[in-house]
């Protein structure tokens, strides 16, 4: 069962997506060491607003050479399965350790596949599900990912949108996930050995 994004290959296609030429991507972005860090760990609180808030603003096309948040308004609320406590746990989680850490992982994707050769037009043999959120803008993010993922998998029973759901799908609708979840499993029962 995947969630919220769909399977892409990771390479230096998802570095530099076909059709994002002239338009911000934040993987692009986090390439250079330091400038996601600096703008981030300006505001931490800020930063952590935009990513568990109900923001309108990501996922909004912009320039290619635009900041991840830049002047954009902070948001005000947050996504409704996080408190303000869970927030202040994540600002403080990030104050003390800073975001080098888990933006490298982004500035290793042009090099994975160099790393595991084997698993180039590889394809996902078990069954699978997609469920994402209908308002989720990394459903966006590359122009028919959303499709194009078919193609990576041999045995995909299917996929799903959620009306009203973000990136947070599991959070923001728990219930539906849950049984989503329970009538895939139930459908490939006996199945899988």
């Amino acid at each position: 069962m995947g969630l919220s994004v769909p399977l892409s290959p990771i390479g230096t296609y998802i570095v530099n997506p076909p059709g994002l030429d002239d338009n911000f991507w934040y993987i692009r972005y986090f390439q250079n060491p330091g400038v996601a860090e600096q703008e981030f760990e300006a505001d931490i609180d800020r930063t952590m607003r935009f990513f568990n808030g109900a923001s309108k603003v990501m996922g909004t096309p912009k320039p290619r050479d635009a900041a991840m948040f830049g002047d954009d308004p902070t948001p005000t609320e947050l996504q409704p399965a996080i408190t303000e406590e869970d927030n202040a746990y994540y600002v403080a989680s990030y104050t003390e350790s800073g975001f080098r850490g888990p933006i490298n992982w982004y500035r290793n994707m042009s090099r994975i596949h160099t790393l595991t050769p084997w698993l180039e037009n590889a394809k996902v043999l078990v069954p699978a599900y997609f469920l994402g959120g209908a308002k989720d803008p990394v459903i966006s993010f590359v122009p028919d990912g959303y499709n194009r993922q078919d193609a990576l998998f041999s045995d995909l029973r299917g996929k799903q949108l959620i009306d009203g759901a973000g990136h947070w799908v599991q959070e923001e609708e728990p219930e539906v996930v849950s049984e989503a979840i329970v009538a895939f499993l139930s459908g490939i029962r006996g199945e899988v050995h």
